[in-house]
């Protein structure tokens, strides 16, 4: 039985197993859970749901698990940017 030497390339972590880190494997696959992407957006799962809801963002469901696309929160960060700041505080009180 052979094993693998330390270090060694793992096929499913990318180039190293020790130094693999969620950020990396999460930015290398295309569907994240809603688990995932709510951490890497810094929200709620249910903040997400809405957003599902609301047709904000998309999701897909290959089997019963509900996945976004990575690309559709790339979409979704690049949309906020473009949308006006804040609502001004002069003036409509």
């Amino acid at each position: 039985m052979k094993s693998e030497p330390t270090g060694a390339p793992h096929p499913h972590r990318g180039e190293n197993s020790s130094s693999g880190s969620r950020p990396q494997i999460l930015a290398t696959r295309r569907l994240l859970t809603l688990d995932e992407a709510a951490e890497l957006l810094g929200l709620s799962v249910i903040s997400l749901r809405r957003m599902i809801w609301d047709g904000r963002l998309r999701a897909v469901r290959l089997t019963r698990r509900v996945q976004v696309d990575a690309r559709d929160l790339d979409r979704l960060i690049e949309d906020a940017k473009r949308q006006p700041d804040w609502p001004s505080t002069r003036g409509g009180r």
